[in-house]
């Protein structure tokens, strides 16, 4: 009898040969391995925006001081006059000298009140009647008295000082008189006439005085080139705020406290730079001055703060790592992560096992959560590649609490972050040394995360600084 070749294998081995076979075809139906393609890796080569800011520059010279330094300036002699003729007096010759210190104090608003102390000697003919007696006569006389003045000070618009002294009245210390025999008749009336026409030359030479001590413009003029001058905010981050100013403004001149106060704002677009210390800009000439009632004086820049991509992963892997996520009977598990930057994305690429095995890959914005100070990632889906692999695919993927989750692991808490920087920019800002005579004084009272983007080796944050600084001068 013969056989056919098809009745040669028995039940037994068929059943052992197929078995392999059958079950890598039920393992393939029930495990599928995905080939996505992540967006394409590309990082925003961007810097912060300048911002519009104000730097302030209180101004303030101790009354006390300038009195000091007019009264080493003006000693002696003030001025002297020949040939001085007037109704009753004739040929008349006049020598002031300063016969204390002359006394200044704050007034009205802008104006100094000057007491000047004088001894004045003249010499000179009296041809007068005086209470009914014909007095013709040559006569000598010290005098004394005390000269009340107001001095104003304005600024032209190139930052001039100007001053404008009247006179407020005097007050005779020694006053004139001629003796006929034992009698005295007093001159007064002669010698206010003489001193009420040479009273200009003393305003003239405390005018001439004070603008010599007030140099507001060879203060300005300094300052205006330092702050043009890159410092640093942070040694740690090599970080550098440069300003370009555009503008100088000042408040009106007060001389309240026995103080010559004012308060000048340096307006202009101040950025922060990372790295070596920035090349200066070409320097712009000291501005128009530009009167303002008062002053805004804040100050706001944008400074650059990173988060290592190495943490960020860790942290990530810490809350995601090993994670299983179910639909019904199906499940995968993530067994691997890493982060990258796709211009304003970030990506997440993660590595399943499981019902589904391979890489698949989303993305989504980095944005700060302000109320949990957190960085988050908001608009966080799969990308578009891998969307469409899993629609044919593994569609239960799509479930949105697999997206919550994800979310939620990525997520970095900033605000020790914050409070470390905060404290780094308070701390350079205290009396930071510009230049010999010229320091920094400020304080930063709110940071605020306003832009978060990827870089190859980090997450980078614009952090919007808002406070005030001030340059303050010491002996300029």
């Amino acid at each position: 009898m013969m056989y056919s070749p098809k009745t040669i294998i028995n039940l037994p081995v068929a059943r052992i040969l197929l078995f392999p076979v059958i079950a890598l075809l039920v393992f393939t139906s029930c495990s599928r391995r995905i080939h996505a393609k992540g967006p394409v890796e590309k990082y925003l080569d961007i810097m912060p925006p300048a911002t519009l800011s104000t730097i302030s520059v209180p101004i303030s010279i101790p009354i006390p001081v300038l009195q000091n330094s007019v009264n080493q300036q003006i000693k002696g002699s003030l001025y002297a006059l020949n040939n001085l003729s007037y109704t009753g007096a004739e040929s008349f010759s006049m020598k002031v000298w300063k016969q204390a210190p002359i006394l200044i104090r704050g007034w009205r608003g802008d104006q100094f009140e000057v007491t000047v102390p004088v001894r004045t000697w003249l010499k000179g003919s009296i041809d007068t009647d005086i209470l009914g007696l014909k007095i013709k006569k040559s006569t000598t006389a010290n005098l004394g008295m005390r000269i009340r003045l107001a001095t104003k000070i304005t600024l032209d618009g190139g930052w001039q000082v100007n001053t404008t002294t009247r006179i407020l009245g005097y007050q005779w210390t020694k006053a004139p008189a001629v003796y006929l025999g034992p009698i005295k008749i007093p001159m007064s009336f002669l010698a206010n006439k003489l001193i009420d026409s040479q009273l200009k030359y003393i305003g003239k030479r405390l005018d001439a005085e004070i603008k010599k001590q007030v140099k507001i413009r060879h203060m300005l003029s300094k300052i205006w080139q330092e702050v043009q001058t890159p410092f640093l905010v942070s040694k740690e981050h090599n970080t550098w705020v440069v300003l370009e100013p555009k503008n100088l403004m000042m408040t009106p001149i007060n001389t309240r406290n026995q103080t010559l106060n004012t308060m000048v704002g340096v307006r202009g677009y101040a950025s922060a730079l990372v790295g070596s210390k920035p090349v200066s800009l070409p320097k712009q000439p000291l501005p128009q001055l530009t009167l303002k009632k008062s002053l805004n004086s804040e100050f706001k820049i944008y400074l650059q703060s990173s988060i290592d991509k190495s943490y960020v992963i860790k942290l990530a892997k810490k809350n995601f790592l090993n994670q299983t996520f179910r639909s019904g009977k199906r499940k995968v598990k993530v067994i691997g992560l890493n982060l990258y930057g796709s211009g304003k994305k970030l990506v997440i690429q993660a590595q399943l096992k499981g019902s589904l095995n391979g890489t698949v890959y989303l993305s989504g914005t980095p944005s700060y959560d302000a109320k949990q100070k957190n960085i988050v990632i908001n608009d966080l889906d799969f990308s578009v590649d891998t969307r469409n692999k899993l629609a044919k695919m593994a569609n239960w993927l799509f479930h949105r609490r697999i997206i919550r989750k994800i979310k939620t692991a990525i997520q970095v808490p900033v605000k020790a972050k914050l409070e470390e920087t905060l404290t780094e920019a308070r701390k350079a800002l205290n009396n930071y040394k510009v230049s010999p005579g010229v320091h920094l004084q400020g304080t930063i009272h709110d940071l605020h995360i306003e832009k978060v983007f990827m870089k190859p080796k980090s997450i980078v944050t614009w952090v919007l600084a808002s406070g005030k600084i001030a340059v303050l001068l010491k002996g300029l």
